[in-house]
């Protein structure tokens, strides 16, 4: 059976128009973003990301008035980012008509802004941008090892990069409307299994898993080392399986197992599978 993948088009804002850009710098305008929203509506695509890309950078807050004329005009769910740093702040873009707020700067400058938004609208209403880990930029190289000791003393474990298993991703499982299954049970047990237990060891490259509550495919398990996706069926959640899935510079959709999984035969049959 096909399914079809979620459009998410990211829109981005720079001095009130829409803009391309190379990394995020380098902004090219391309026009007024209205007219991009009136387009991806008539489109139908699944969500739309708005992000101001200046907003953070220049100390300002959101253009409310501009996201106001953009909900007004949008027919899917709709996400922001760009200069938020207070409840209140996020608590207009919810009114306004937006679903989700995306936090980055503010996440490293204010930590408890997450929990302040969680403890008033709900944590699924807080998506951070720094995925499963967080890179701390600058550190000496002859202090390495004094940082790894100190993060450790505060439960804090450095070492998600090189040729190795690398940190689980997953989505939020269960908290989304389309989860049907604990994602982040499964990625603990992975992560702590594999991402902990094989941090010894040796890999050729090196090896990402992505853990999807659904068909969305929100995490792309079919495009990493080794992927897991719910599946409704008459009998049930069951699994699928992906082996050898890539994307980058080369992109290669992963293998499907040749047969669902159940729960609990799932994590240890399948990663000692991929392993050997």
């Amino acid at each position: 059976m096909y399914h079809r993948p979620r459009l998410i088009p990211c829109l981005l804002l720079s001095d009130g128009g829409l803009v391309k850009t190379v990394r995020f710098k380098d902004p090219n305008y391309l026009g007024d973003p209205i007219n991009a929203v009136k387009i991806f509506s008539e489109k139908c695509v699944d969500e739309l990301c708005v992000q101001d890309i200046q907003a953070s950078r220049e100390g300002r807050g959101p253009d409310f008035a501009l996201l106001e004329d953009i909900a007004s005009e949008a027919f899917m769910p709709l996400s922001y980012g760009g200069g938020v740093t207070t409840v209140e702040q996020a608590a207009r873009l919810f009114h306004i008509g937006f679903e989700k707020v995306i936090l980055n700067t503010a996440l490293i400058d204010r930590p408890e802004l997450v929990r302040e938004l969680a403890e008033r609208f709900g944590s699924g209403k807080v998506v951070p941008t720094v995925r499963m880990t967080l890179e701390v930029v600058g550190i000496p190289y002859e202090r390495i090892d004094e940082a790894v000791h100190f993060g450790a003393q505060r439960g804090l474990r450095f070492g998600g990069t090189g040729a190795k298993v690398r940190p689980v991703t997953s989505c939020k499982g269960t908290t989304c409307v389309f989860g049907m299954y604990d994602t982040q049970a499964v990625a603990r047990e992975i992560h702590e299994k594999y991402y902990l237990g094989w941090d010894q060891v040796a890999l050729p490259h090196k090896f990402k898993i992505a853990v999807g509550g659904c068909p969305n495919s929100c995490v792309k398990p079919s495009l990493n080392d080794f992927g897991i996706e719910g599946r409704r069926t008459p009998e049930g959640v069951r699994f699928q399986v992906y082996l050898g899935g890539t994307w980058g510079r080369t992109t290669r959709m992963g293998t499907p197992y040749p047969r669902l999984w159940n729960g609990p035969e799932l994590v240890v049959v399948t990663m000692k599978r991929a392993g050997t």
